[in-house]
């Protein structure tokens, strides 16, 4: 079988047919929450955490590492950003390729975990009295304990 022809050409062979439920749940939210707003509902996620409630704009990763680093296209390159570029996204891509290498050197290698991640724009939460906003977070799905979408801030 050819490396075109796998169910998962992309994923390394210790990441096939895994997932996250949490991060599948997600997912699914952050598909309802883009259909509201072509629906001209403009709707914010808030996510309850261990660290407290997160709040902000639930988006995808970029389909490519190149992506992720492209000013033009990345959602995080309005002017005052940290980075001007998809931190999360380039991060998990940069992972999976780190897997391939891996995996060469260790034909037995296998995840501990799925640590599916989540990516947030227009982040807000507190630490203690401070309010903090971030262009960008990323979250591990197995972090989130509960989530709400919200129309207002309140973090």
């Amino acid at each position: 079988m050819s490396e075109d022809d796998k169910p998962w050409p992309s994923l390394p062979a210790a990441l096939q047919h895994r997932v996250s439920a949490k991060w599948m749940t997600l997912e699914a939210l952050r598909v309802l929450l883009r259909r509201r707003s072509a629906q001209g509902q403009r709707l914010h996620v808030l996510l309850l955490t261990p660290f407290g409630p997160v709040q902000g704009d639930l988006v995808d990763i970029h389909d490519t590492y190149e992506a992720s680093l492209d000013k033009e296209a990345s959602d995080v390159s309005a002017p005052g950003a940290d980075t001007g570029f998809d931190v999360t996204s380039a991060t998990v891509h940069l992972r999976t390729e780190l897997w391939h290498l891996y995996s060469k050197q260790d034909d037995a290698l296998e995840a501990a975990d799925v640590a599916a991640v989540v990516r947030l724009t227009n982040a807000t939460f507190r630490m203690g009295a401070k309010r903090v906003r971030l262009d960008e977070l990323a979250l591990f799905a197995g972090d989130i304990i509960g989530f709400s979408a919200i129309q207002q801030e309140i973090v």
